[in-house]
């Protein structure tokens, strides 16, 4: 099952991005999105998962989440702000899902 989920959000991810044509760089590969943390809903149609990008012009990495549906229609990121946000977890009623957060606090 795991194995499913994975490829279903590999082809889905790989689907939002250009064909690379020629040679891969190592740019291309680092420029490259990764995943993680993938949460199944507790009812089983929806599938929650960290999506980290990296930008190397800036030497920067952010994560966000993203959901679809389990059968990898309806791909939509959930979260993008300043800091990353990972390790999501659904709430036993499927209703909600509770996450971990990096935020800058300001003293002005």
């Amino acid at each position: 099952m795991r194995i499913r989920i994975g490829l279903i959000i590999l082809l889905s991810i790989a689907m939002s991005y250009p064909s690379m044509a020629g040679e891969i760089t190592f740019d291309d590969l680092y420029g490259l999105p990764g995943f993680g943390d993938v949460q199944i809903s507790p009812d089983g149609k929806s599938i929650i998962f960290t999506l980290n990008t990296n930008n190397l012009a800036e030497d920067k990495r952010e994560s966000h989440l993203w959901i679809m549906n389990s059968d990898g229609t309806d791909l939509r990121q959930l979260t993008d702000g300043p800091g990353d946000e990972w390790a999501a977890q659904w709430i036993a009623d499927g209703k909600s899902i509770l996450y971990l957060a990096e935020r800058e606090e300001s003293n002005s």
